[in-house]
């Protein structure tokens, strides 16, 4: 990713600098090129990305068609399905020309138009040379897609790294693509700490705002936090007001997707002092009755394919004779929010907790980050999959497929306590040739040894560096 260097704050416009506009302007300069597909959740920053950093600097012109804020767009495609037609209509319906040598047509909230969904294919096949960009919250809950027809990215809420630009810190953010000898203690304690704050406010667009927006002016600490709060809870209502009007069709309850949305910060928090999150439990999720897996398999895979939570599968072995994938039982497995700071909201954890290095809860936030991490890694789609180690006592938080067939191990610490039995005897029973474990101290890397230790707000480095392609 290339940063620039410039005023990110100026009032309270903040220019969020993103790590997907370097594939963006790699598919724009394609001679023949699909439509690209921009996937996330709601309110994640898919129309400021492509609207106030990527159009601006590459176009013209964008020609702009919501078609859920403004549902009689549909009437675009009423002459059939031919790109010339729809860019005929859409200069009607919007009283804009269109010049496809230098302007984008954009698409935004794709899924809410089910033949602008198909149009995609007659756009990629018919008018390559067309810059289309559709963007989409709910396109996962469609089983027909025009499949091979985008170029398919994945928006997640911001990283650290992202919300450390954000809040100007161009230097400690560079030094987040480094290796950890590269970082001098006094960059590490200064990471720490605003790791912190990111724990707190997460990577939410409309939080960072109120967070960078009150830490540069004299506002007080406390509105300030209290403005990200009620930023965060007003998404969280957001978010469950869409449930009803996206399950349309689903055949499952919008109340029960609720339920467990709602549920999972409660159980995510009864985790305490340093133990991996442990498996969902379907029966908290309505104690009233007994729920069983088959009641919650629908509405958790409808809240996956909103990009609002993410599953860990649970497995008792390290085995390298079979892939990981081989020893997955469908009904075992961790269930987290897709963003740290929403996650803290339901969970009505504050600052001032987050903060306090003796906060019992603070190893699955710690654990929930590191997963997130590593999830953004993925922008394009993939098969990767992940999983945590459980058998008996012995608990280990990640266990990666490592390219080279055997496991690959990652133990988490929130804090500078260390000891890892349950890593060492899971590296000492399956012979493994390499794990890695990450936690709040700054220690020297020694690459022959098998337990390497980074430091936790490397953990997306660590992972695209050490881990995908080992």
């Amino acid at each position: 990713m290339i940063i620039s260097i410039n005023k990110i704050v100026t009032g309270r416009f903040i220019v969020f600098v993103r790590i997907y506009e370097d594939i963006m302007l790699s598919w724009k300069n394609k001679q023949n090129r699909q439509p690209l597909l921009v996937e996330g959740a709601r309110q994640v920053g898919k129309s400021f990305l492509i609207e106030k950093r990527f159009a601006p600097k590459h176009f013209e012109k964008t020609l702009k068609l919501d078609f859920m804020q403004t549902p009689e767009f549909s009437a675009i495609f009423d002459d059939g399905l031919s790109p010339k037609s729809i860019i005929r209509n859409a200069e009607i319906a919007t009283g804009q020309a269109f010049n496809p040598d230098t302007d984008l047509l954009y698409f935004e909230e794709v899924g809410m138009c089910k033949q602008a969904l198909e149009s995609l294919k007659y756009f990629s096949q018919d008018a390559p040379n067309i810059f289309l960009i559709a963007t989409g919250s709910n396109i996962g809950l469609f089983g027909r897609f025009p499949v091979g027809k985008t170029l398919r990215i994945t928006i997640y809420p911001l990283t650290f790294q992202e919300f450390m630009l954000a809040c100007g810190e161009h230097i400690l953010a560079q030094l987040l693509n480094e290796h950890p000898s590269s970082i001098p203690k006094i960059a590490h304690d200064k990471l720490m700490k605003a790791l912190n704050d990111y724990l707190f406010v997460g990577g939410m667009p409309d939080a960072i705002k109120e967070w960078t927006a009150g830490i540069n002016s004299d506002q007080s600490i406390l509105k300030t936090l209290q403005n990200v709060r009620d930023t965060q809870n007003q998404l969280v209502t957001d978010y469950i007001n869409d449930f009803g009007k996206f399950s349309e069709g689903e055949k499952m309850s919008a109340l029960m997707v609720e339920r467990i949305y709602r549920n999972i910060p409660v159980q995510l928090a009864q985790t305490q002092n340093e133990k991996p999150i442990p498996k969902f439990q379907f029966k908290q999720v309505n104690p009233n009755r007994n729920t069983s897996y088959a009641d919650v398999s629908s509405p958790i895979s409808f809240l996956g394919k909103l990009n609002l939570v993410q599953r860990i599968g649970l497995i008792d072995t390290a085995d390298s004779k079979f892939p990981l994938a081989s020893y997955r039982q469908e009904s075992l497995f961790k269930l987290t929010l897709t963003d740290i700071g929403l996650l803290n909201a339901m969970a009505n954890i504050q600052y001032k907790q987050i903060i306090n290095k003796d906060f019992a809860f603070k190893g699955f936030i710690a654990e929930v980050f590191v997963l997130n991490e590593i999830v953004s890694a993925h922008i394009r789609p993939s098969n990767a999959a992940f999983y945590a180690y459980k058998k008996g006592e012995s608990e280990v938080e990640f266990l990666f497929q490592g390219a080279s067939g055997y496991p690959i191990p990652l133990e988490v610490k929130s804090g500078k306590n260390t000891k890892a039995k349950s890593l060492t005897a899971l590296v000492t029973r399956f012979d493994l040739p390499k794990a890695y474990k990450l936690s709040a101290n700054l220690v020297e890397v020694n690459a022959q040894r098998v337990v390497e230790q980074w430091p936790i707000y490397l953990a997306r480095t660590l992972y695209k560096t050490k881990i995908v392609n080992h």
